[in-house]
């Protein structure tokens, strides 16, 4: 029998979505079965890590739900599957996997972005000595960017107090919030007035989010609870960017812009 060509596209079609059906369940599959054992080995060795690598590998149980099939996910999972012991944990949660745990030729690398960090948290006014956790996932191999937690306490409890933050592949602040209590009050007399939040919020931006930019950028300011909201409008760029600044210590508590 000779199908015409209608019936063979149409044939054609079927095959390609139910093979995309069947991909996509496969990639399911094998991304729970990562996060499960991922999960069984935390609740078995996180007490035998020290707290950085507990940090890291509670940060992966979460990370793993990124899973694409690609060839470093698949050696990720290959390898995670042969942790038997906390000394082979130890020396996977060391080692690079492009577009997981370390970011692609050209970008800046994991310890890079694990010090510029450390940097972006003081600068927004907190003491990194208060939140000395630091762990990090690279966002693809494409893109190249990173979400990074700094954090007071490690394992589950890691993301309050803390920072959270999205960095570019070139370590500038696409998002930052900080999560947690703060000494801010609501009071009037809190010590940080607008023209203060303004200095502060732009000397921020210019240096880790929109670096070497003009300063000269129109802005909408509220006064808030707790915190000075600040909506700025950068050059060339159709998104506005919102800064919260604490009115009581000044801190950067959030950022939050378009290039997410």
């Amino acid at each position: 029998m000779k199908l015409s060509k209608a019936k063979i596209g149409a044939l054609l079609l079927l095959c390609a979505l139910l093979c995309g059906t069947a991909c996509a369940e496969t990639e399911e599959a094998a991304r729970a079965a990562l996060q499960d054992t991922l999960i069984g080995l935390e609740a078995a060795y996180a007490d035998a890590l020290a707290p950085e690598e507990a940090l890291q590998l509670s940060f992966l149980c979460d990370w793993a739900d990124r899973y694409l099939q690609n060839e470093e996910w698949s050696r990720f999972a290959a390898d995670v599957a042969q942790c038997t012991d906390v000394e082979t944990l130890r020396a996977l949660l060391g080692r690079d996997y492009t577009g997981i745990t370390q970011a692609p030729e050209g970008a800046l690398q994991r310890e890079d972005i694990r010090r510029r960090s450390v940097e972006i948290v003081q600068a927004a006014g907190f003491d990194p000595d208060e939140m000395p956790y630091v762990s990090l996932g690279c966002k693809g191999i494409e893109r190249g960017g990173w979400e990074v937690h700094v954090s007071q306490l490690p394992g589950e409890e890691r993301r309050t107090p803390g920072v959270v933050m999205e960095l570019t592949a070139d370590g500038a602040v696409q998002y930052m919030e900080f999560a947690g209590e703060t000494d801010e009050t609501a009071s009037d007399r809190a010590g940080v007035s607008e023209a203060d939040a303004q200095g502060i919020s732009l000397e921020f931006l210019t240096q880790y989010v929109y670096p070497d930019a003009d300063a000269d950028w129109p802005c909408e300011t509220e006064a808030e609870d707790a915190c000075w909201k600040l909506t700025y409008q950068p050059p060339l760029i159709e998104t506005p960017c919102e800064v919260r600044i604490g009115r009581q210590t000044g801190g950067v508590l959030l950022v939050e812009t378009n290039m997410r």
